[in-house]
């Protein structure tokens, strides 16, 4: 999906198959409650396929990951035994 320059939260509904990822444009606060009227502003949404690891993730950790083709790179998810990542492209 393609986003305009800003400051955007994303949250996700995790799922055995598939990670349903959603942007919304309220960023200001953390632990924003998923209600109706929240997801009435979402901007759009995009899906990431988990994968397993061995290692064992007490506590969850985001990162960053550059890409060495001139691309953004990769956006890392990882808890207890879970990894879902997905890709930033540079003009959408």
């Amino acid at each position: 999906m393609a986003l305009e320059a800003g400051a955007y939260s994303i949250y996700a509904e995790p799922g055995a198959e598939e990670w349903t990822f959603f942007v919304n444009p309220s960023y200001e606060r953390w632990g924003i409650p998923i209600r109706p009227e929240v997801r009435e502003t979402e901007i759009g949404s995009f899906t990431a396929t988990p994968e397993a690891m061995d290692e064992m993730v007490e506590t969850m950790r985001f990162r960053y990951e550059p890409d060495d083709d001139n691309a953004m790179g990769n956006i890392v998810l990882e808890w207890e035994n879970t990894r879902v990542s997905f890709h930033l492209h540079p003009g959408g």
